[in-house]
């Protein structure tokens, strides 16, 4: 699965070093271009299948799986979801981790409701060291089979405990 990661802050960072170390093709966009230095050696270090580019449209080209690191506010993942939306394939997979917006409220401000999902981790603090055990992967009550099975086949191959739910709230 090629992978995309938006934003090289410390979440955006782990995830997607996670992913290349899990071997996955993976694109960490970086507006600044400024990855953390410790990321850059990584890839050097271990040959990791991971590049960092600072225009968003490269990195969504081939994405088959999108993942957002913005910050968990209504406001900022509906305009992310947009713009995403407006500018990758259609057979991408939106991912972003949330504990304060419905997925299915995110879902239907797209054209793809049933390509999106929410990652839920509640013992995940990257920037303290603490990164995730398990996570629960929460779907909207529409959901495509094969992107929810490609989903649960990436996280657990990034070693992750998954649970997955359906969100309580209804798509309209």
């Amino acid at each position: 699965m090629k992978v995309c990661v938006t934003g090289a802050a410390p979440p955006g960072s782990w995830l997607a070093v996670r992913s290349a170390r899990a071997g996955h093709p993976t694109v960490l966009h970086d507006p600044d271009s400024s990855a953390p230095q410790a990321i850059r050696l990584a890839v050097e270090r271990d040959h990791l299948p991971l590049r960092v580019v600072s225009r968003i449209e490269g990195a969504l080209a081939d994405a088959d799986l999108v993942m957002d690191a913005a910050p968990d506010n209504r406001e900022s993942k509906i305009e992310i979801f947009s713009f995403l939306d407006g500018m990758a394939p259609p057979h991408t997979i939106f991912l972003t981790p949330t504990h304060h917006v419905s997925i299915a409220e995110l879902a239907i401000g797209t054209f793809r409701w049933e390509r999106c999902f929410a990652l839920e981790a509640p013992d995940a603090d990257p920037e303290s060291g603490n990164l995730p055990v398990g996570v629960t992967l929460v779907h909207p009550s529409v959901t495509d089979p094969k992107a929810l099975s490609a989903v649960v086949d990436f996280l657990q191959s990034l070693g992750l405990a998954l649970g997955v739910r359906e969100d309580q709230n209804p798509i309209r």
